[in-house]
Parts: C-alpha cells; sequence; structure tokens
C-alpha cells in the first residue's frame, strides 16, 4: 500500500508544477508568465484542500 500512496500523494509543487504546465499548453502566447504561475497556484492550492470534515459535529 505504500507504494500506491506514494503515487496518489503530491507536494504543492508537484501541483502547481501540473497546473502551470497545462495552463501553458492550453493558452496563447499572450498570456503572461506571472498570470499564469498566479492562476496556477490558485488551482494547486484548491486541489489541495480537503473536501470532507475529519470529525462530525
Amino acid at each position: 500500500m505504500g507504494s500506491l500512496r506514494e503515487l496518489l500523494a503530491t507536494d504543492h509543487r508537484q501541483a502547481l508544477e501540473f497546473f502551470f504546465q497545462r495552463l501553458k499548453d492550453v493558452s496563447g502566447p499572450d498570456v503572461h508568465h506571472a498570470e499564469l504561475l498566479y492562476n496556477a497556484s490558485v488551482l494547486a492550492r484548491y486541489a489541495q484542500v480537503p473536501t470532507h470534515a475529519k470529525v462530525d459535529l
């Protein structure tokens, strides 16, 4: 199970690189590098936020 966990686990840098490369692939040449980086960072952060509560209220 350890190897599966390694495949599924990503850190912020890996998520940022993933979204940055994909956005760069689909954006036009007139999009500024800083804008791509900002949008990729927002997507990477959102992708790593848990979607369920760890405890019940």
